[in-house]
């Protein structure tokens, strides 16, 4: 049960991470393709 619970909480802050990157390429594409 804990040892699940862990995974859960892992999955998700890989999850926000990915986002993370995905949001500052997404960003500086942006800030590029605006120059």
């Amino acid at each position: 049960m804990c040892n699940q619970n862990k995974q859960v909480y892992s999955s998700e802050k890989f999850e926000n991470f990915e986002k993370m990157l995905f949001f500052q390429k997404w960003t500086k594409w942006v800030l590029i393709d605006s120059e």
